[in-house]
């Protein structure tokens, strides 16, 4: 099968892109600096920014094709309502939303699976309100393509992860990040194979009922509410 990944691929995004290629899928990653991340034989490195998705050709890329579509590439400036410019709120919603839409709808009579990244600040307050508002948008852009293209035989389903045991971690204080493990189940953070492995399931294991869903990969930490 052909799988396209969007987005920034470090970390999960590697480890998604090494578990796709274990099982001996064909791998496209198309991001701004998609061709620094992985180099092997079955991936396929395609360097453009999403930005302008307007102009990308799906066909002359010979990605028009594909099986299976990880949404992942997102946007977050982290700044406060008031300290947003016109371009940060263009930009932000046109990553995070208007091109997963048009991702899955010029690839919908080829899908059989999408997966988007998804996550919790949909349902929290979050400092960047449009992130939060984007990633409320992907829960029902979801639900409704699932709706939409189940009929098809196309299964759409997101994941959102919490906190992934990896670099960006450095950011967030360390009495924090205690207090976050404390609240875990097992009393540590996800590692990237764990959510790696469960975007691989959703999108090439999970039976056709599993359909529309959003799963919290979290470990039961409550966050801010």
């Amino acid at each position: 099968m052909k799988v396209l990944i969007t987005g920034w691929n470090q970390w999960i995004w590697l480890s998604c892109t090494q578990k796709f290629v274990q099982h001996w899928h064909e791998v496209v990653v198309l991001a701004r600096q998609a061709h620094q991340w992985m180099i092997h034989e079955n991936v396929r490195n395609i360097d453009f920014d999403l930005l302008w998705y307007a102009d990308l050709d799906l066909k002359s890329l010979n990605i028009d094709d594909c099986d299976i579509l990880i949404n992942n590439a997102w946007m977050m400036h982290g700044v406060w309502y008031d300290a947003y410019t016109d371009d940060m709120r263009d930009n932000i919603m046109k990553l995070n939303v208007e091109v997963p839409v048009y991702l899955i709808s010029q690839l919908a009579y080829t899908l059989q699976s999408v997966v988007s990244i998804w996550s919790i600040a949909w349902h929290i307050w979050h400092k960047d309100i449009r992130y939060g508002i984007s990633k409320a948008a992907i829960h029902n852009l979801t639900k409704s393509f699932a709706k939409q293209l189940g009929p098809n035989w196309v299964k759409v389903n997101c994941v959102a992860p919490g906190p992934v045991n990896t670099d960006m971690l450095a950011t967030i204080p360390e009495s924090r990040k205690e207090w976050l493990k404390k609240a875990a189940i097992t009393n540590r953070f996800a590692e990237p194979k764990e959510v790696a492995d469960t975007i691989y399931r959703l999108a090439c294991e999970a039976p056709d009922y599993i359909n529309g869903i959003c799963v919290d990969i979290k470990n039961w930490m409550h966050f801010r509410a």
